[in-house]
């Protein structure tokens, strides 16, 4: 890896590799205590090459970092510092995190070439709770975005060209140093420790009664009460092996390497634990005045041979269930957007996504804004979706706070990045696990409609867990 200078978490200094120019840019901006701690400089540094694999693997144990892969690859960053943080709850949270990310890049709308990569970063839990979360969810708010003060990043354009840089942000009154910071342990020895397989905790007596049951109960409302569809979801718990926790790092470097058409992303919070997945959908993403997003509800698995799988791709656009619950999430999408669209592009028909280990059905969507909008004021109209909630959603919402006993946290929730100018993309974050105090709880739902089955419901959560428990890693503790 080339020297890319300290990657350490709350280092006040940048070791910058490379003797160049940046574009800064002077914003007035007021923290969330509504005291001005000065001037924001944004600077971008190119750098010639760097791994995002092996920068995670650097950083053990870090208090405050967000990865993120979109899927594809066109564009990969980790974040390393804190410069300022607004953490919310309520109704009208998305507003509020909107409100403030406004008011910070106001000033540099489309006033830099770097404008379209990250300012901001963070996510939102699926539902409010507050001070109501509990479990292994204690403590995390229903929204929470930073400004990191380094982001390293890669990113593609359409015609294959490679940037890659250090964005750098700091206060106009403070003062940093090219003093170098100790490189953690080496990846090549972190690996060498690394165990590739958790074991779960057991799944508790009746617990897959309770869920069979649970799913009755929804199929039952779904022809009683106002109800189409409703989701439901659960965890499973995963321990290290003996004398082992599960490693967030470790776990990043195993979704990356097996998810590559997912959106990979992970939310270290130190105590809080962190937060991780390979989600293949996107909740909304901008580009100038574009929004785009697709649809994704039906599921099978993945064949053991190319006829097996193309036999089951097939079965699954046939199959009435997975096509009537697909047409409610298309349905409810393309309601929440209709406001913010002066046109819209809807696929006739879905098509099928392959992933590792499911498939599912896939339906694009896009659209042009009115007016320039706050992607987070289109996501609180979109969220949640009916792939993730139900249809019509304030009964989905009501009957889901009312029987299901899990607290999801911010499993289903948006999370992702915006940019100065607007631009955007947050993914829906599912196939996704908690991981804290050395242990994990992985998390899966399925979407239910009249004829839904109870035996299918539960093997649908299982495969969407096994996603990504089977890439829990732990880590020896050290003695």
């Amino acid at each position: 890896m080339a020297d890319i200078g300290p990657i350490q978490e709350r280092a006040e200094n940048v070791h910058l590799p490379v003797h160049a120019s940046a574009t800064s840019i002077p914003i007035a901006v007021r923290s969330q205590q509504e005291a001005s701690p000065g001037t924001l400089i944004r600077s971008v540094y190119p750098l010639e090459h760097w791994s995002l694999e092996d920068v995670i693997l650097r950083a053990a144990s870090p208090r405050l970092r967000f990865v993120w892969r979109c899927a594809g690859g066109t564009l990969r960053f980790v974040t390393e510092g804190e410069l300022a943080r607004l953490q919310v709850e309520g109704p009208d949270r998305f507003n509020r995190i909107q409100a403030w990310c406004s008011a910070i890049t106001r000033q540099i709308q489309d006033a830099d070439q770097h404008a379209d990569l990250p300012l901001f970063v963070g996510g939102f839990a699926f539902a409010e709770q507050g001070k109501r979360r509990h479990g292994p969810w204690m403590g995390w708010e229903d929204g929470m975005v930073f400004i990191p003060r380094r982001i390293l990043f890669e990113k593609r354009d359409d015609h294959g060209r490679v940037q890659r840089g250090m964005i750098v942000h700091r206060w106009q009154n403070e003062t940093t140093s090219d003093e170098s910071v100790a490189d953690g342990p080496s990846p090549a020895a972190l690996r060498a420790v690394a165990r590739p397989h958790a074991r779960e905790t057991g799944i508790a007596p009746g617990e897959r009664a309770s869920f069979e049951d649970l799913v009755r109960r929804a199929v039952g409302a779904i022809g009683e009460e106002a109800l189409d569809k409703v989701v439901l979801a659960r965890s499973r718990q995963f321990a290290g092996a003996r004398g082992a926790a599960i490693d967030s790092s470790a776990t990043l470097s195993e979704l990356l390497k097996h998810h590559p058409g997912s959106h990979v992303f992970g939310f270290d919070r130190g105590d809080l634990g962190s937060f991780l997945g390979a989600s293949p959908e996107t909740m909304l993403e901008a580009r100038g005045d574009r929004l785009s997003t697709h649809a994704l509800a039906g599921t099978t698995t993945r064949g053991t041979t190319a006829e097996h799988d193309s036999e089951l791709a097939q079965a699954l656009l046939a199959n009435p269930k997975e096509r009537n619950e697909h047409a409610w999430v298309v349905r409810g999408i393309v309601q929440a957007l209709a406001p913010f669209c002066r046109e819209m592009t809807i696929a006739e028909t879905p098509e099928v996504m392959a992933l590792p280990t499911l498939q599912h059905l896939s339906t694009a969507i896009a659209g042009a804004m009115n007016s320039p909008r706050g992607l987070l004021d289109a996501i609180a109209h979109v969220h949640p979706s009916p792939a993730l909630c139900g249809s019509p959603f304030e009964a989905a919402r009501d009957w889901i706070a009312a029987h299901e006993p899990l607290d999801r946290g911010w499993y289903g929730g948006p999370i992702g990045w915006l940019a100065p100018n607007g631009s955007g993309h947050f993914a829906v974050a599912i196939r996704a696990a908690l991981l804290r105090d050395g242990e994990a709880s992985a998390f899966g739902g399925a979407g239910l409609v009249r004829d839904s089955q109870p035996e299918r419901e539960w093997l649908e959560t299982q495969l969407k867990i096994d996603a990504v428990a089977k890439h829990l890693v732990s880590r020896e503790v050290p003695r």
